[in-house]
């Protein structure tokens, strides 16, 4: 469908609208860029303009989503954030957040936003990051948020704090650690073995 100005493009989205026509108004919205200073106001607008049902149906959700994802790209993190939260996206927006790595950005949705098993995956997943990079100190943190006491203990033994890691045998419900996790942590311990580790070397 071929628009030449804006007015027209407005004034066509809107008799769209009114036909019921969604797809060919998502086809149109889609054509203007992300950089366009414009860009989170006309999302947010067609957004409106599509919700007229009281449920969002597969085309309106297929937008938001595509929106947003333009807004990633195009490094407009806080506009794609409020998009996904205020259209009730939010597990796709940490999940988005946990991928690029914007950590502190999406921890106050896990605490606020995510049922409690998905904060238990989101904060692991936070975790196993971490402790891939080599930042020991900051996962101990995040599994024992977590209650895997297992992932702190093996945090602690890298790190040579041999007796804060008996402190946490001697006062934690230490278990092992969920094997979906744990098999995705480079060179992880199995319990036992990290337990014999750990008085081994508290003996010297």
């Amino acid at each position: 469908m071929l628009v030449d100005t804006n007015a027209e493009k407005w004034f066509v989205i809107r008799q769209l609208c009114y036909a019921n026509r969604e797809k060919d108004v998502v086809g149109l919205l889609n054509d203007i860029n992300p950089d366009d200073p414009r860009f989170m106001f006309v999302s947010a607008l067609g957004i409106m303009l599509l919700a007229d049902s009281q449920k969002k149906n597969e085309v309106q959700s297929e937008f938001i989503k595509s929106t947003s994802m333009k807004l990633f790209g195009a490094n407009r993190i806080p506009d794609a954030v409020t998009l996904l939260t205020l259209t009730g996206f939010d597990k796709i927006a940490v999940e988005k957040l946990l991928e690029i790595n914007l950590f502190n950005s999406a921890l106050p949705m896990i605490r606020c936003r995510v049922e409690k098993q998905d904060k238990y995956c989101y904060v692991m997943k936070i975790a196993v990051k971490k402790a891939n990079d080599g930042n020991y100190a900051s996962a101990a943190a995040f599994f024992a948020s977590a209650g895997e006491y297992h992932g702190t203990l093996f945090c602690l033994w890298k790190l040579n704090l041999i007796t804060d890691a008996l402190v946490v045998l001697e006062k934690a419900e230490v278990k092992e650690m969920n094997s979906d996790f744990a098999s995705q942590i480079n060179n992880f311990v199995a319990l036992d073995e990290l337990v014999k580790l750990i008085k081994k070397y508290s003996l010297f």
